[in-house]
């Protein structure tokens, strides 16, 4: 876990950074560095290494960056009004100030603004990489379009129109064999959708229902064990459970 506390409005940001016990070895060990959003503070993180063993620690300014994707020399980004695409300038086996990477914004597109909360690039049709992500305000996966904010792909069977009404906060987005399978949604407040699709099968491969002795939410395949208030309150329980499986 690593704490950032600090100024980050002010012109000259200052922070300070706190790693759990072990956080510094593991980094090391897996020959990584972490890279993150916090939209509260409009900021894109990289934590990482230095030649000497300590904790380094960047950061960029972008209006409201949430969604974020990573190849091996891309980073996809998705703020307020725009996906941005990032592209690492620095050759394998060279350095650029004592780090092996650097990605500089090299295009994007304007979206608007549609609440990206999750951002991929994934097998869609006959396009393997194809630029996905959930369209939060306007409940359904979309992709990038040269002539509009986006385009469709996919919404939930329980949403009848795709409208800016956020109806059910859809937010986190699952990759399964290169292709989108789940997408997370809260959903809590939507009472009437939980109660209609409570124990009822969204698809034949991903529901929830109570198991048959009642201590058990099942999740698909998965058992989850059930809390006593999702015993009474469905709608709680679809909360932290209910996952919306993609057909296509």
């Amino acid at each position: 876990m690593v704490k950032i506390r600090g100024d980050l409005v002010r012109e000259k940001a200052s922070f300070e950074i706190f790693g759990s016990q072990q956080f510094i070895d593991w980094l090391n060990t897996e020959k990584l560095s972490l890279a993150f959003t916090t939209y509260q503070s409009n900021r894109l993180f990289f934590i990482g290494i230095k030649p000497d063993g300590s904790l380094s620690a960047t950061m960029r300014t972008f209006d409201r960056p949430m969604g974020l994707y990573a190849t091996a020399d891309r980073l996809t980004l998705a703020t307020r009004y725009q996906v941005w695409q990032l592209e690492n300038m620095v050759e394998k086996g060279q350095l650029f100030k004592d780090r092996d990477k650097m990605y500089v914004p090299c295009r994007s597109w304007m979206t608007g603004q549609l609440d990206i909360h999750d951002i991929v690039q994934a097998k869609w049709g006959d396009n393997p990489q194809q630029v996905i992500f959930v369209n939060t305000l306007f409940d359904c996966l979309a992709t990038l379009s040269d002539r509009y904010s986006f385009t469709p792909l996919w919404k939930p069977p329980f949403i009848s129109k795709v409208t800016p009404e956020e109806r059910c906060h859809l937010n986190g987005l699952a990759i399964v064999d290169g292709k989108p399978a789940y997408l997370t949604t809260p959903l809590a407040k939507a009472e009437g959708i939980l109660s209609r699709y409570y124990a009822t099968p969204i698809n034949p491969y991903c529901f929830v229902s109570h198991d048959s002795d009642q201590r058990y939410i099942l999740w698909g395949q998965v058992k989850v064990p059930l809390h006593s208030r999702l015993k009474s309150k469905p709608c709680f329980a679809a909360y932290f459970c209910l996952n919306v499986c993609i057909s296509r």
